[in-house]
Order: C-alpha cells, then sequence, then structure tokens
C-alpha cells in the first residue's frame, strides 16, 4: 500500500491509505474481549461523626474523606497493541510509575511523552494476543514504510477535552469510532477526521489537544513514527 500526502497543512497531513471501517470496528470489539479500557476506579467514601457538644447530641462534625482505588498507576482509557521484545506480561495498559505528576495523570493521554520515560519507539512488537485483528494488517502495513513505536487505543468521552500539552514526537491517527463535533487541534489548525482515514498530526513539541464536542465516544489508532 502506498503512503501518499491527499492534503497537507502546516500541522496535519492527509495519507492516501483509505481502511475499512467495519473492520476497524470488528477488531475493536476483539481487542474488547481480551481486556477492556481502564477506568478511573470507583471511589469509597468514609465518614467519621464526632459530638461537637455532648449537650446536643444533634450538632455533629462530619468529615468526608474520598479514596480512589482502582488504576490509581494506570492512564485510563488506552489499550496498548505493542510491547518492547523483553516485556512478557502487563503489557496491555500505560502504566504511570516513576512519573513527576499523577495528581492529574489519569486524564492525560501524553503520559511519559515529555519525559521520556515510555521511549515510543522501543514498542515494536505487537501483542501476539491481537494478532487475529485488523490492527495486525495495519500494523505490518505502516511497519513497510515507517518506523513505528507504541500502538494505542485511545477513547475520549462525549463532550470532554484533553489537556493542552506537547509531544516528542509525532502521531499517524486512524479513527475507528468518531462523531462530527470531533476536532484534532495542534496550536491553531483543527482537523475533523473521518472514521478509516489516515493523517499525521505534527505534535512534537508543538501544543495539541482534541476536543470531542459530540454525544458519542471517540476511539482512534494513535501510532508514532520517525
Amino acid at each position: 500500500m502506498d503512503f501518499v500526502t491527499k492534503r497537507k497543512m502546516k500541522y496535519f497531513e492527509k495519507l492516501t491509505p483509505l481502511w475499512d471501517v467495519n473492520k476497524l470496528k470488528r477488531a475493536l470489539q476483539e481487542v474488547l474481549d481480551i481486556v477492556s479500557f481502564p477506568t478511573a476506579g470507583k471511589y469509597i467514601n468514609h465518614y467519621t461523626k464526632t459530638f461537637a457538644d455532648f449537650s446536643n447530641p444533634v450538632k455533629v462534625i462530619e468529615t468526608h474523606i474520598e479514596e480512589e482505588l482502582l488504576n490509581l498507576d494506570t492512564v485510563v482509557n488506552q489499550i496498548v497493541l505493542t510491547k518492547k521484545p523483553e516485556v512478557t506480561s502487563d503489557y496491555f495498559r500505560v502504566k504511570l510509575r516513576n512519573q513527576k505528576n499523577t495528581s492529574n495523570s489519569l486524564s492525560r493521554e501524553h503520559i511519559g511523552e515529555v519525559d521520556d520515560y515510555l521511549k515510543e519507539m522501543e514498542y515494536t512488537q505487537f501483542i501476539p494476543e491481537f494478532n487475529h485483528t485488523y490492527f495486525r494488517e495495519i500494523f505490518d502495513e505502516l511497519k513497510s514504510v515507517v518506523r513505528i513505536g507504541r500502538i494505542r487505543i485511545i477513547r475520549s468521552f462525549p463532550q470532554q477535552c484533553l489537556s493542552w500539552h506537547v509531544d516528542n514526537d509525532n502521531k499517524i491517527h486512524i479513527p475507528i469510532k468518531t462523531n462530527h463535533g470531533v476536532r484534532m487541534v495542534v496550536e491553531d489548525e483543527a482537523v475533523h477526521m473521518p472514521a478509516g482515514t489516515t493523517y499525521i498530526m505534527r505534535t512534537n513539541q508543538n501544543y495539541h489537544t482534541a476536543i470531542n464536542g459530540g454525544n458519542e465516544e471517540r476511539i482512534h489508532l494513535v501510532i508514532p513514527y520517525d
């Protein structure tokens, strides 16, 4: 398959590959049959009640503590399709260990990229559990043309926006599910990518975000390359 530019902007480039949307959606479901998207976890509420005045037992001071119990060390709404060759377990998910700012990291897509912690291009091996999916065909097609790294399926919920951030690399985007309210934004350019198309986003040291202003979730295949 040839990769030829059909449309070029300052920060976006539309390429010729047009992938089968039905196959993309089927492959997504095949992946989800194996591993689900990590979620932010459940909050458990703890209440401590102390009588402020024993002569007035109705009056109390209430202390409310929230504790998040699930996926504290995991980037949510992402599934990884490639791994480092030496990794043999727990390679479906993006971990937060050794991150500098984990207080708000659960909502960030670009965990580790700014600090070069994840070393995207070391994720060269397609995870064998997913070999039967259409994503393996896409991986092989792309790898025959460029060097690619850590491939992720990334989901964003309706009416949500990512932080304004930079990455250490450029990305190939292949939308699997989208809607007319979705815009990918890099600096002063915004683009809607139809499902099945192939776009390059020049996110290397350029500020960008993803806006889902629609009423349905957005799911993209996101692939770093050099």
